[in-house]
């Protein structure tokens, strides 16, 4: 009964290039799809699965310690593994490939016998050895997977248990740190000395009117100090 009502279900769950496909499948043709299996077969033949790919996804997939269990991890590798190689599915090498795939700190707990291991007896040794792992290693699975780290950023070594200190920045960088390095606030230039009385060069020609610097005053009577930019605008004797 179940089979009959996931055939119907099938077609309304299809999306993209597959629901395409279905749709220029005749109609003799579907009905002739009256099981999950023949339903699967066809879709096979249709979209067959790059094989080379699967392989190579199959021998990459390593454990990521800090974001999965060993357990997801020997689950993961077992279904890829298996895809890929399913002509020449052998239980020993696959046993191997897994441990291959863990940390070599991991490694060292992992006790299997050195002719026909087993998955059986590999994911006993994962679900007992694990825990001892992490809690040496100081290792801890991140639950949440928008937190954790990715398996980029796992570059730290879990084989030295006691972290080291942080390493103290070179002198040269402490000189140039930005909390050293910022810039002081802006000074006005100092007023250039003169040696002379404004009265022995008093030039007519600097003589001008215009806007009081920092008030609102305008019209008011200006001297620009030759040698230098200075500017007086209070009477003076000269």
């Amino acid at each position: 009964m179940w089979d009959s009502a996931v055939v119907v279900a099938i077609p309304q769950a299809l999306t993209g290039d597959a629901r395409t496909w279905h749709a220029g499948v005749s109609t003799e043709q579907k009905r002739s799809w009256n099981t999950v299996a023949k339903y699967i077969e066809a879709m096979r033949r249709a979209f067959p699965a790059n094989k080379a790919e699967q392989r190579q996804l199959a021998r990459d997939r390593r454990w990521q310690p800090l974001v999965e269990s060993a357990m997801t991890y020997f689950f993961d590798k077992v279904q890829l593994w298996r895809h890929a190689f399913a002509e020449r599915d052998n239980e020993s090498i696959l046993a191997q490939e897994i441990v291959d795939g863990l940390e070599a700190t991991m490694r060292a707990y992992i006790r299997m016998p050195s002719e026909q291991p087993t998955l059986e007896l590999l994911q006993s040794a994962l679900a007992e050895w694990e825990p001892t792992w992490r809690e040496v290693y100081h290792i801890p699975l991140h639950k949440s997977s928008s937190s954790a780290p990715t398996s980029t950023a796992y570059s730290a070594t879990v084989a030295t248990v006691a972290s080291q200190p942080p390493a103290r920045p070179a002198r040269s960088e402490l000189r140039n740190s930005p909390a050293n390095s910022a810039p002081s606030p802006s000074r006005a230039p100092a007023p250039v000395r003169r040696d002379k009385k404004l009265s022995e060069d008093f030039d007519p020609a600097r003589l001008g009117r215009g806007l009081r610097p920092g008030t609102s005053k305008e019209n008011v009577p200006f001297y620009r100090i030759p040698g230098s930019d200075t500017t007086i605008c209070n009477p003076l004797g000269f």
